[in-house]
């Protein structure tokens, strides 16, 4: 996982391909080639154009946090997790301890 620091806010970023499930879905393929269509110009973009654009994007989307839609998948993850926690509180590692864990490379 990569992080990126931005304007004081940390954003982590997934590793490629991090997301399977959406690039399997039945209309990705769909949806990429209308923006495409739509936007031919995203194309020509340059990776630090097309990063900086899906930074802007990413920013916008989490002003909304509510809007963003979840799947049961992912509601039945947060489930779990919330209970491991319940049954052993003390596996939690602070954001802090884990972030200068992170900084300092002792991952």
């Amino acid at each position: 996982m990569a992080v990126l620091v931005k304007s004081g806010s940390t954003i982590a970023l997934p590793r490629t391909n991090a997301f399977p499930q959406l690039r399997d879905g039945p209309l990705y393929g769909t949806l990429v080639d209308m923006i495409k269509e739509t936007i031919p110009e995203l194309q020509k973009l340059s990776t630090a154009d097309k990063f900086a654009l899906a930074v802007e994007l990413w920013d916008e989307l989490s002003s909304n946090p509510d809007e963003i839609p979840v799947t049961e998948e992912q509601l039945n993850e947060l489930d779990r997790r919330f209970e491991e926690y319940r049954q052993d509180p003390d596996k939690v590692v602070a954001w802090e301890d884990a972030k200068a864990r992170i900084l300092s490379g002792r991952h």
